[in-house]
């Protein structure tokens, strides 16, 4: 069976389950990609040769790397506990991905069954081992404690855990004294409905000042002494175009999810503000088994209600989780993760009237450290305008 055969059996796969994939004919390769938990990416590129092929699974739309070293360990753990393929460190993408080779006997035909096999197993493998990855990636777990925790099927039961504390945490015994409930009230009914219902308003001449003033007025509403002073906020504000970020740095306290810090999150020309969603994260702090974890939650508000999610460990790097925000809202996107051999659609296909931009565009991304503030905003618009296509398609 020669290159273009086998690489045909694998076309005719992903046609049939309706698979997005592009074909690469001069380098022999096939790209396609599969959403998996938590947002991540699974990128799978496959380099056909005359009698094997090779299949990368390479993750994308992960946390920021707390600690390569950590990870690499983690890697090697992983690696000897299985056969048939091999996890690595992609340094140039600062990532994880797995390998696997896949030899033809002579004059043998791979079928639709080991195709599924084959693309279904390192899928299911990645996703198996996610939870570890993802926690030594943020610096929730060393690389160890991830072992030992997957060995004992413990890390999706400490997420569900938390997750399901949370859910009922605000019956009056969960909280230890009334600074505890005080502080749970205002960090997730109060601050975030007064944020969510009119963010403008909100925001509107905000400081720690204000913050601060807010906690008093509430703690004296509840008849209780405020224990904490002005020095104990801050605000610090970052720039993550199109939006902006504030980040409330709260007095810390050893109670479960309360808030060590909330994130605002909103357009950064507030006249759009009604353009681009409002939101309201939050840094908890649980505790499981004597440990103390701190997760990044997030409140959002519909005609359906309030809802509360769970994004996932984080590290104590106040750098990172603002990082992992960005990539929650999508403010980490650039043009390459969009158009192109890794994204989501080809030059090729997109509408003639927008392939000049994207040659200009593409070309400039390239050299993305030298580029002007204007430069850059100008490839996030363009990419942002692409998947705003590729949904309204859907």
């Amino acid at each position: 069976m020669n290159i273009e055969s086998t690489m045909k059996k694998f076309i005719e796969w992903y046609e049939k389950k309706e698979y997005h994939y592009e074909v690469f004919e001069e380098e022999n390769l096939l790209h396609g990609a599969f959403a998996i938990k938590n947002n991540v990416i699974v990128n799978i590129w496959i380099t056909f040769d005359e009698k094997d092929f090779i299949i990368d699974f390479d993750l994308s739309k992960t946390p920021m790397v707390e600690d390569a070293d950590e990870l690499i360990k983690l890697i090697a753990m992983i690696n000897f506990r299985i056969q048939g393929g091999a996890y690595q460190y992609d340094f140039d993408n600062k990532t994880v991905s797995y390998r696997k080779y896949i030899r033809l006997l002579n004059g043998s035909q791979i079928t639709d069954e080991e195709i599924e096999s084959i693309i279904n197993g390192g899928v299911n493998g990645i996703i198996y081992n996610l939870d570890c990855i993802i926690a030594v990636m943020t610096g929730a777990l060393s690389a160890e404690e991830a072992i030992d925790a997957a060995i004992d099927e413990e890390i999706d039961e400490v997420v569900e855990e938390v997750r399901d504390e949370q859910e009922d945490n605000a019956e009056e015994d969960k909280f230890e004294n009334e600074e505890h409930e005080i502080r749970y009230r205002i960090e997730h009914d109060i601050l975030s409905a007064e944020y969510l219902k009119d963010p403008l308003e909100f925001l509107s001449g905000l400081d720690a000042d204000r913050i601060f003033e807010k906690y008093d007025s509430f703690f004296s509403e509840c008849e209780v002494q405020n224990p904490y002073s002005r020095d104990d906020f801050s605000i610090k504000d970052y720039s993550s175009y199109p939006y902006h970020i504030k980040r409330i740095v709260l007095p810390k306290r050893d109670y479960r999810f309360i808030c060590n810090e909330i994130f605002l999150v909103y357009a950064e020309n507030t006249d759009l503000i009604n353009e681009y969603p409002v939101r309201y994260f939050t840094l908890e702090l649980a505790k499981h088994e004597g440990e103390r974890l701190l997760f990044l939650c997030e409140w959002a508000c519909d005609e359906e209600g309030w809802s509360h999610y769970n994004h996932g460990p984080q590290g104590k790097n106040a750098e990172e989780r603002i990082k992992a925000i960005e990539h929650l809202i999508g403010a980490d996107i650039m043009l390459a993760d969009v158009v192109g051999p890794r994204g989501r659609i080809s030059g090729t296909e997109l509408p003639e009237e927008m392939r000049k931009d994207y040659m200009r565009l593409s070309k400039k991304e390239k050299n993305w450290d030298s580029l002007s503030s204007t430069e850059k905003h100008e490839i996030k618009d363009f990419a942002r305008k692409v998947l705003m296509m590729l949904d309204n398609r859907l």
